[in-house]
């Protein structure tokens, strides 16, 4: 197969519609047999920066279209949709328009430009088929390329840096655009829509398959009800948490983060000898049914039982930063006067968060958690307010609690910092 894939970089160094070729049945399913190996192989080599970019923090997946479906949808449904409705629609939009003859939009403009000057029809055609031949490679790479780019509709709200770095984002698209574009000519469009299905169930195999959520704690009884789940790989959500007097809800949210709830700890605070077991994602449940229990030492303590972990103790001197009140006028329109009390309520996007009916614990575990900063304050914490809280911005934070009435002034501090050590093999 190797001539095939020298056929293909030639194709793509100088694109022309070429006639379809035909071949056996036999051949048909080698050829793509064939591509689908260079396909994934181009995958996985082209998912390797955006990987990177998303350690950077450059950008989130977790509001990712393909997790929300493969998490929110009936397995029948998302198959239906994601390996033959998609892939169809897709193909009918982008790659059937390749060949001059099906390109119907095009036709239709020919025509009506040809009775507007009083021209022959077929004369017409052959006028615009010249042009269509002369410059073919601008079609081709020009649907590949739209092709390529509808897919960062699938990253939900993208901002002016993710598209700055949007040809990272869609190079997988942009090469199975590529190669799916060549099937379409060399084998025709019903082989392109079968390789398009083909790579959508390869691809959506991964997290249906691997996107399982282990249960590792399960208690019922009388006094609580917990539940703590390790969350799969390929599962993405956004983290949320929600808080009362005797529940504690928390979800897609890091070992590092549930354990400072449960220490009453500033995250930063918190060190692991084990930085992988501090990244381990967790979706935890708490409801304490007896007001003698105290809902963060039972979280402690399952946390500590189940893991085999032990906390140890240190001081260091470190910048602090103090949340002061600079106007409180501006403070007061944020409380939540006269609205339907509920649970704090926290609600993510890539950009920034919506704290709702959140204390003001809420918004410096907000800012010591995405701007990994320590702070301290000593503002009344009775009072609810709401929120919008920028992400991975300090000068549009800094302005956004200014316009709250808010300030943050750094300090130097001795501050005591916690170890977590593994005391035990699991």
């Amino acid at each position: 197969m190797f001539s095939l894939f020298v056929k293909f970089r030639m194709f793509l160094v100088h694109p022309v519609e070429v006639a379809k070729k035909p071949m056996s049945l036999l051949t048909h399913f080698k050829e793509l047999g064939a591509l689908l190996l260079m396909d994934v192989f181009l995958m996985m080599f082209l998912s390797v920066p955006i990987l990177i970019l998303e350690q950077l923090e450059v950008f989130s997946q977790q509001n990712h279209e393909v997790m929300r479906m493969v998490q929110g949808l009936p397995l029948p449904l998302l198959l239906l949709l994601g390996v033959i409705l998609v892939p169809l629609l897709e193909e009918v939009i982008f790659r059937l328009p390749l060949r001059y003859r099906r390109n119907y939009l095009l036709r239709w403009v020919v025509y009506i430009s040809s009775k507007l000057r009083g021209k022959n029809i077929t004369d017409g055609h052959e006028e615009a088929r010249k042009v269509w031949q002369r410059h073919y490679r601008w079609v081709f790479y020009g649907f590949t390329v739209a092709f390529a780019y509808v897919h960062m509709s699938n990253f939900g709200e993208v901002s002016l840096t993710m598209w700055l770095v949007s040809p990272f984002l869609v190079a997988p698209q942009l090469a199975a655009g590529l190669i799916i574009g060549y099937i379409r000519l060399r084998q025709g469009f019903i082989w392109g829509v079968v390789f398009h299905a083909t790579h959508n169930f390869v691809f959506l195999a991964i997290p249906i398959f691997s996107a399982v959520d282990t249960p590792v704690v399960n208690i019922e009884d009388e006094a609580y009800n917990i539940v703590i789940e390790e969350v799969a790989d390929f599962s993405l959500g956004n983290h949320s948490l929600k808080t009362g007097p005797y529940r504690y809800e928390t979800r897609f949210s890091s070992m590092r983060r549930v354990l400072s709830n449960a220490l009453n700890e500033n995250p930063l605070s918190i060190e692991f000898e084990n930085e992988k077991l501090a990244d381990r994602r967790l979706h935890v449940s708490l409801q304490v049914n007896d007001s003698t229990q105290s809902m963060q030492s039972i979280l402690l303590r399952h946390m500590l039982q189940h893991y085999e972990l032990k906390v140890d103790s240190s001081y260091k001197l470190t910048k602090i930063y103090r949340l002061d009140i600079s106007n409180s006028d501006k403070l007061a329109e944020q409380l939540r006067v006269g609205k339907k009390a509920k649970e704090i309520e926290t609600k993510f996007t890539p950009t920034r968060v919506s704290l709702i009916n959140a204390n003001m614990e809420m918004l410096k575990s907000i800012l010591e958690t995405h701007y990994r900063i320590f702070v301290v304050t000593e503002i009344p914490d009775t009072a609810r307010y709401d929120f919008l809280i920028p992400l991975h911005d300090k000068e549009m934070l800094n302005k956004q609690l200014k316009s709250y009435g808010l300030e943050l002034t750094p300090v130097d501090s001795e501050l005591r910092f916690l170890t977590i050590v593994e005391d035990g093999k699991k």
